[in-house]
């Protein structure tokens, strides 16, 4: 399996805002198992899927998988994005995932 691993913080409004973001690529079983144990390891809050689907080509082939730590206030367009609640996130109407997909495409 390959992916991104990225980890945004800055400050927003006088709040410090952290999360992660992660793109995963590989065999369909693979990467559904390590998405179930993220989903399940209660480290993590508010996990959302902005996009899956077969790829034609990896975008992380030979990087494992990458780590990246990030300045959100560098990316003012994910800010959108990050003060989201999971309500929102978890909605079948969420389209505000394009500034965060295209991030992540950047890398």
């Amino acid at each position: 399996m390959t992916g991104l691993l990225v980890f945004v913080e800055g400050v927003h409004n006088g709040s410090v805002i952290a999360r992660f973001m992660q793109v995963l690529e590989g065999p369909e079983d693979e990467v559904k198992t390590t998405y179930e144990k993220i989903t399940k390891d209660k480290r993590h809050h508010n996990v959302c899927t902005l996009a899956a689907g077969s790829i034609a080509k990896r975008s992380f082939e030979g990087w494992g998988m990458k780590f990246e730590k990030i300045n959100l206030n560098a990316h003012p367009a994910l800010f959108d994005f990050f003060t989201l609640d999971q309500h929102l996130l978890q909605g079948t109407v969420f389209s505000n995932c394009d500034a965060a997909l295209n991030f992540l495409k950047s890398f």
